[in-house]
């Protein structure tokens, strides 16, 4: 009982999908330019349009040879990282390990003493006033 209704509604969802629509290119008297699905009003250049509606159906052979070579592509990939992985766990252990590095302060620490103490930087002058091209610092222009 309950699937009649949910069976009738994908029917008309599938005749919806499966319909043929046109598209109209319609001239507006200001000039404007629209597209849309129905008939436009009376007008010198107002018609159907040549645009496909629907797309071709899909090509499954090249889809499937593309997928093919994508799982190719991938077993390879695969295959180098297991490669890598086991190098790199080979030259790990073949390595001879690191000797440890020195310790700077086993005898104690180093004892560093200022040969000059720091002296304060000068304080900024204040900037000195710039002659006029007119002649000096004072001199009247005209």
């Amino acid at each position: 009982m309950k699937l009649a209704p949910i069976a009738a509604a994908l029917g008309l969802v599938l005749a919806a999908a499966t319909a043929q629509a046109t598209v109209f290119r319609c001239i507006e008297p200001d000039g404007g330019i629209t597209y849309q699905d129905h008939a436009c009003r009376d007008g010198p250049a107002n018609g159907a349009t040549g645009i496909p509606t629907q797309f071709p159906p899909p090509n499954e052979a090249e889809r499937a040879r593309l997928l093919e070579r994508e799982a190719l592509l991938e077993q390879r990939l695969e295959q180098r990282r297991e490669r890598e992985s086991r190098e790199a766990s080979l030259r790990s252990v073949a390595a001879p390990a690191p000797a440890p590095a020195p310790d700077a302060y086993a005898e104690g620490y180093p004892l560093y003493f200022p040969l000059a103490l720091q002296r304060p930087l000068p304080r900024p002058h204040a900037p000195r006033p710039r002659a006029h091209a007119s002649g000096g610092i004072n001199a009247a222009r005209p």
